[in-house]
Parts: C-alpha cells; structure tokens; sequence
C-alpha cells in the first residue's frame, strides 16, 4: 500500500513538474529589418501551452499570433493590425484552410484546399525540414497581400559562417523559390543555426523592382 502512494506521489510531482516548466517556457527573438533605408525591429516571443508552441510576433504592422505543433506544424495564425485595418485567421484541418476576418479595411471569408502541407512563416515554419535529411521541401504559403496561394520550394545549399556582432553561427543556407522557370524571378535566402535551427539571417524582395529585405537575429533569451 506505501508504494502504491509512493507512485501516485511520484506521478503527481512529475506532472506538477511539467506543468511548472510550460509555465515558464520563454524564449524572445529581436530582430532587425532593413529594408531600403527603412530600419525596424520585430520581437518574436514563444512560450508553451498544453500540447502546443504559442509564438507571438509584434512589429510596426502589428501583431501576428501563431500555434505550432511541438513539431512545428502550423495550425492557426491570427493577424491583427490597427495600421492596415486588419484582424483575420487562419485554421486547418489536414488540407482545407479557412481564412475569416477583416483585411484592408474589407470583410473576407475563404476556403482552400491546398495542394501541399502550409507554411506561413520562415521564422519556425521551415524546422520541420531543417531536422531532417531532407534536401528540397515543398510548401504553399499564402500572400498577405491578396491571400492567394504560391506554391515553393525549400532547399539546402550548403553550410555556411554567418557573423552577426561578435557571435559567429554555423548555418545551414536554404535558399526558397517558385517552382520551375518562375523560379527566375523570386527567391530568398536563409541561413538557420545548425544547433538550434534558429533562423539568424533572410534576404529576400517582394518581387521584381521592390527593394531588397534583411532580416537578422540581433538577440535572443
């Protein structure tokens, strides 16, 4: 009978345990955007509730609210911003994604079903890929200008030294474009911290004739 309460004792200690840790799961990601000569810092903090990764983006836009799967699954994002008149989200079920809310100031509602898995970020969306042999990885990402669907494709190119400051990270560069001979006329680079798959730099444009767009880590904690 005394070990019976002993096991219960144990079970409930560990569960309490686990509980406590998720409460204080914090990690916050500064980072730096350039873009033109237009300077701004987005901060990215991620915490944990229950079964899932809760990441929350503010910028000068707004506020961008993410769940992620504790294997970086997307499956809701919720985007609020006072600045463009928008506050809409996204949901999954396996393929159709749903899309509700208010963008540029006008109601929208939409259903898709989508060709391939979602990711909406390049942030946390890609460490499924990054943590596995994988070398090109195929995605739909939604453009939050017109919310249609784009089809890319991740690859791995090489490890590369990246120094930011005084810290130098070992990284794995990925470089993400259109599939087949769109693939001329966009594509982005980024480099992800071999140890953590951090992301701790992206290069990209919006399109042909926009300015160029760097991203970089500038702290974490």
């Amino acid at each position: 009978m005394k070990r019976k309460y002993y096991l219960v004792i144990l079970l409930l200690l560990a569960l309490s345990s686990f509980t406590i840790t998720d409460v204080f799961y914090k990690k916050t990601y500064v980072y730096k955007n350039l873009t033109g000569s237009t300077k701004t810092t987005n901060t990215l903090i991620l915490t944990k509730k229950k079964d899932d990764f809760l990441m929350t983006e503010t910028s000068d836009q707004g506020i961008t609210s993410s769940v992620y799967s504790f294997k970086y699954v997307l499956k809701d994002q919720h985007v609020q911003s006072a600045k463009e008149d928008s506050d809409y989200k996204f949901t999954i079920n396996k393929r159709k994604l749903s899309l509700k809310g208010r963008a540029f100031g006008r109601k929208i509602k939409r259903e898709y079903i989508l060709a391939d898995r979602w990711v909406q970020d390049f942030t946390f969306g890609l460490r499924p890929f990054l943590d596995s042999k994988r070398q090109n990885y195929s995605f739909v990402i939604l453009s939050p200008n017109d919310f249609t669907t784009n089809e890319l494709i991740a690859s791995k190119e090489g490890i590369e030294k990246i120094k930011i400051g005084d810290t130098t990270y070992n990284t794995q560069r990925v470089t993400i474009t259109l599939p087949g001979f769109k693939s001329m006329f966009w594509k982005a680079d980024a480099w992800y911290d071999l140890g953590t798959f951090d992301l701790i730099k992206y290069r990209a444009n919006k399109g042909p004739g926009t300015p160029m767009s760097t991203l970089i880590l500038n702290s974490k904690k």
